[in-house]
């Protein structure tokens, strides 16, 4: 403020000249400040729109996970219950070649209830001829598996 100069305004013109250089000065010292502290906008602006279509693309990639993550659970339960199945028609004596049809009929969600089901099939199969359950024994199809297992294992991938 050392370097002030009183000025006398005589006229209009000159009040809105001095306003002018005024202004044109405090314009010139903002956009300095501002150039220097917003220089990198640009790369900013772009650098936060290659991470919003990167976030994008992890988004739909999480979206296409889980749905795997939920088929796979969905095939593992449904294997879980035919072994489960399987085993508790094993217990109930039910023969090899109609363990697989057997499997089909059997209703319930818990161990306790497949059981019951089981005893149900068991009844309905009746006895063959000679009075007694045809065939206990597995039957080879011809690779050293029992039949109902070929089924099974084409179900989770494997091979005949």
């Amino acid at each position: 403020m050392a370097d002030f100069t009183a000025v006398t305004i005589e006229t209009q013109e000159q009040f809105d000249d001095l306003v002018k250089d005024r202004l044109a000065r405090q314009e010139k010292q903002i956009r300095e400040q501002v150039s220097g502290e917003y220089a990198d906008y640009k790369d900013l602006k772009r650098a936060a729109s290659e991470h919003e279509t990167a976030r994008k693309g992890w988004e739909t990639e999480k979206d296409d996970l889980n749905g795997k993550l939920e088929s796979a659970n969905t095939r593992i339960k449904t294997f879980e219950m035919t072994a489960l199945k399987a085993k508790i028609l094993a217990k109930e004596e039910i023969p090899w070649n109609l363990r697989e049809q057997a499997i089909e009929l059997l209703k319930g969600e818990t161990e306790d209830e497949i059981k019951a089901s089981a005893k149900l099939v068991k009844t309905l199969l009746g006895k063959g001829p000679g009075g007694r359950l045809p065939q206990k024994t597995p039957i080879d199809g011809g690779g050293g598996q029992p039949d109902a297992y070929l089924g099974w294992s084409k179900q989770i991938g494997g091979t005949e």
